[in-house]
């Protein structure tokens, strides 16, 4: 018996056949492709743009989450970023770049022409059906510029700018993008920026903004069966989560966000006694406060007080 083989001319499976080739395609890129891929479908947005120079002084401050990228780069002089998991030393002529679900402790160090620090505040535009491609990248991240001359001029033109009008903004624009595009070209040319693993669902990231509001860290009550709660999973299932993708559990960001609070409060406001201000970041007792604060910080908030008192005010950095 003879058998043959009929082929249909099936239309409605040229679309299969073409997805399963877009993904096999997209399945084959490298990390690095597929960072550049969608670099191109992004922009920047400048939210704020700010430069800081002093001659003869050290600065510490702490910022907390944000819900935007933020970029500085230290033209003069040193700082170190301390974060939950890590601490990163940026000397002269280097940027970090933080992402938007990231608060940090840092000390800034004149060194012999003085302190000069610009910072960055942004969004990432995305043309729809792609996504943020800073995402993509391992965060922190710290990336040494090759050309100390190239920076500076920019630098120069970026003070220039700062102090404008938000309607100016725009206009900054082309500057950022220009110090963007360097920060990631010089970082992936040369290996000094890696990729991260999986991005962390929406749902926790959802809880992670809840969990920064000033009224959920002052709240006594925060622990992790209310955390669990609000993100309706069960304790171990959001310990697991969180560190996989913060590289922290929930109640130590939480700690880290008090006490980045807390030195916030102690620089800005004189009158206020410890105990009080342990209280207004969701602690109920003064020597659990004055403990994990010295595990973060390594100093006791009345040292803090007195380090930094007149810093921030004379710098006129924002907390």
């Amino acid at each position: 018996m003879h058998h043959s083989l009929i082929i249909q001319d099936d239309v409605s499976a040229v679309p299969i056949i073409v997805f399963m080739k877009l993904s096999i395609i997209f399945i084959a890129m490298t990390d690095h492709e597929a960072f550049w891929r969608t670099w191109r479908h992004a922009s920047p947005y400048v939210i704020s743009l700010s430069s800081w120079r002093q001659e003869r002084i050290d600065l510490v401050r702490s910022r907390a989450s944000h819900r935007h990228w933020v970029l500085q780069v230290v033209i003069d002089g040193s700082s170190r970023f301390r974060f939950p998991h890590v601490c990163l030393e940026a000397q002269a002529c280097s940027g970090v770049l933080t992402r938007p679900e990231e608060g940090l402790i840092q000390e800034m160090h004149h060194g012999p022409q003085g302190l000069w620090l610009i910072v960055v505040d942004f969004e990432m535009h995305i043309r729809p059906g792609w996504r943020d491609p800073l995402q993509l990248l391992a965060s922190p991240a710290l990336v040494q510029f090759d050309d100390p001359a190239w920076l500076r001029s920019w630098a120069d033109e970026a003070q220039a700018r700062c102090g404008q009008s938000t309607g100016n903004l725009v206009q900054q624009r082309p500057l950022v993008d220009l110090l963007l595009t360097r920060f990631v070209t010089i970082g992936m040319s040369d290996g000094q920026l890696s990729m991260k693993g999986a991005t962390a669902p929406r749902w926790l990231g959802d809880v992670l903004v809840r969990m920064g509001s000033p009224h959920m860290l002052s709240d006594p009550e925060l622990d992790l069966a209310m955390i669990a709660r609000l993100a309706g999973v069960q304790p171990n299932h959001l310990c697991r989560s969180f560190r996989q993708f913060y590289g922290i559990s929930p109640m130590r960001w939480v700690r880290r966000e008090r006490i980045g609070m807390a030195c916030r409060r102690l620089g800005h406001d004189d009158s206020g006694s410890i105990a009080v201000i342990a209280r207004a970041c969701g602690y109920r007792s003064s020597e659990l406060f004055c403990r994990h604060f010295r595990g973060l910080m390594g100093c006791s908030p009345r040292q803090w007080r007195k380090a930094t008192e007149g810093a921030t005010d004379s710098s006129g950095m924002p907390a």
